[in-house]
C-alpha cells in the first residue's frame, strides 16, 4: 500500500515489535524500523527511543493504526516552523504506529520555571517571544490549540535558550477556518490553564483564539511574577497592591493587561504581541 509523506516526514511501514516476555520482569527492547524503542510500546504515550542509525535520542508516540493520520493532521497541516515541534518520522506497523519527535533536551517550560522560581524580565521576554511566535503560526494557518499553558512549551537545547510548542493532537481548525476540520478531532473544550476557576472570563474552555492568547498571558504571568494568577478565585488586583509593586517594568504589565484582558475581543492577537514594545526594552 502507498504511504504519505508530509511535509518535513517521511512515512513507512515495518512490522511491529514483538512483546515483551511475560516471564522477564524487565522490558527487552523493542526495535520499529531502525528505532530501538526503551519501553514497552503502548499507545498514547510518549516513549524513549533511540535511532539506531545517528545514535539520537527520540520520544515516540504510538497510536492505533486507523486514525494515526487524523491525530498528526494539525502538524502536517501547519508548515514548517523552529518553534513548533513535528514529528521527524512515522513508521507504519501492522496494527499500530509510531511517530518519532526530538527530544527536549532541557525538558518542559513549566518544570523551569517552578525550579527558578520566577524568571528576569529579560529571560522572559526572550522565551516568550519564541512562544507567541509559535502561536502565531498556529493562528495563521488556521489552528487553534486548546489547553495553552506552560507544559506545552520545552527546550529543544540543554541551555534552555530555544523553545518549542508541542503536543498538538488536541488543536483544531479556528471557527472560521474549516477547510481541513475533517481531518481533526471533533471539538472540544478545554480549562487547562493551570489555574482556579474563579474569576476567569467566560471565553475561557472554548477553543479560538482569543483563547489561546489568555493562555499566554497566563504563562506569562507565571514567569514574571512565579505564580499563577486567580488561585484565590478573588480576581487579579493591577493597582497600588497588586501586579504594580511586583517590580516589573510598566512595558511588562501594559502586555499581561493586554493578555489577560476579560473581553476577548480587547486582547492583543498573537501576531499583535510580537509588535509590543516590551520586547524592545
Amino acid at each position: 500500500p502507498s504511504l504519505l509523506s508530509p511535509r518535513g516526514c517521511s512515512a513507512r511501514a515495518a512490522p511491529d515489535p514483538a512483546p515483551p516476555s511475560a516471564t522477564s520482569p524487565v522490558c527487552p527492547l523493542a526495535r520499529v524500523d531502525k528505532y530501538v524503542l526503551l519501553e514497552a510500546p503502548s499507545e498514547d504515550r510518549m516513549l524513549s527511543a533511540v535511532d539506531t542509525h545517528t545514535g539520537e535520542e527520540l520520544v515516540c508516540k504510538v497510536l492505533e493504526l486507523q486514525t494515526w493520520q487524523a491525530v498528526l493532521a494539525p502538524y502536517f497541516h501547519l508548515p514548517v516552523h523552529t518553534c513548533v515541534a513535528r514529528p521527524s518520522a512515522v513508521v507504519l506497523g501492522e496494527t499500530r504506529a509510531y511517530a518519532l519527535f526530538g527530544r527536549a533536551a532541557g525538558g518542559d517550560a513549566r518544570a523551569y520555571v517552578r525550579s527558578r522560581g520566577r524568571l528576569s524580565e529579560e529571560e522572559s521576554a526572550r522565551l516568550f517571544r519564541q512562544m507567541a511566535e509559535a502561536v502565531a503560526h498556529c493562528h495563521s494557518n488556521g489552528l487553534v490549540l486548546g489547553g495553552l499553558s506552560l507544559r506545552r512549551f520545552v527546550f529543544a537545547d540543554a541551555e534552555r535558550t530555544h523553545v518549542m510548542l508541542v503536543s498538538l493532537e488536541d488543536a483544531h481548525s479556528a471557527p472560521s477556518d474549516n477547510h481541513f476540520a475533517s481531518d481533526l478531532h471533533a471539538e472540544k473544550r478545554s480549562t487547562d490553564f493551570c489555574t482556579s476557576s474563579g474569576g476567569l472570563p467566560q471565553d475561557v474552555g472554548r477553543l479560538d483564539r482569543a483563547v489561546d492568547v489568555w493562555g499566554l498571558g497566563v504563562s506569562l504571568y507565571a514567569m514574571l511574577l512565579g505564580r499563577y494568577p486567580f488561585q484565590e478565585g478573588d480576581g487579579m488586583c493591577w493597582g497600588q497592591n497588586g501586579v504594580s509593586q511586583e517590580r516589573l517594568s510598566p512595558e511588562a504589565c501594559c502586555l499581561l493587561r493586554a493578555l489577560l484582558c476579560y473581553d476577548p475581543a480587547q486582547r492583543l492577537t498573537a501576531p499583535e504581541i510580537l509588535e509590543h514594545p516590551w520586547f524592545r526594552t
